[in-house]
């Protein structure tokens, strides 16, 4: 060993190094050209004694240069991070009372597309009183139209409007029913 260390300073044991010949039992190897001798044959292997943690977990390639410049990359990225994470929280935010908006906005259209109890009984007193009038005769016995019963009515309807949302011959029958009913509970 101490003739591989060779290639580095020896000292005697009082710790002056020396260039004249050393007896063997004499020398000895600075704590410093051991370590710089370890880290260069064996730089996966550093022992705890000589090396402390940092030491032993540093790479041989890496200075302090490069570990400033890697240091420096690593703030600017953890910078960037952070305004990305300020800037999805606000999005976020944003987005979290764009959704409560819409939600308000769909119960109030839904809520203004379905009439009230009152509406609905409204629209189906007159739906049943046309239907009276157009089946219905005058004073003197004269029919007011030409359709004979309700079934004439949703065929004729069926004929000009059946392409229009609603009106079916389902829909039309149900909707003349409810009519007749709420006319006469009138």
């Amino acid at each position: 060993m101490l003739s591989i260390l060779g290639l580095y300073q020896l000292s005697r044991e009082n710790g002056r190094i020396t260039t004249e010949h050393v007896a063997p039992a004499r020398r000895h190897v600075s704590r410093q050209n051991l370590k710089e001798w370890i880290a260069k044959e064996f730089p996966s292997n550093k022992p705890n004694f000589l090396f402390d943690e940092v030491e032993r977990k540093t790479h041989s390639t890496i200075n302090a240069d490069s570990f400033r410049a890697l240091q420096v990359d690593r703030d600017a990225l953890q910078a960037e991070i952070a305004k990305k994470q300020s800037i999805i929280s606000k999005l976020t935010l944003e987005r979290d009372s764009l959704l409560g908006e819409n939600s308000s906005l769909k119960s109030i259209v839904e809520k203004n597309n379905t009439p009230g109890i009152r509406s609905e009984t409204t629209y189906l007193n007159i739906i049943g009183a046309l239907i009276d009038l157009i089946l219905g005769k005058s004073p003197n016995g004269v029919a007011h139209s030409t359709f004979i019963n309700q079934a004439a009515i949703i065929s004729a309807l069926l004929a000009y409007h059946g392409d229009k949302h609603g009106i079916s011959e389902r829909t039309l029958e149900d909707k003349f029913s409810a009519a007749k009913q709420s006319l006469k509970s009138a």
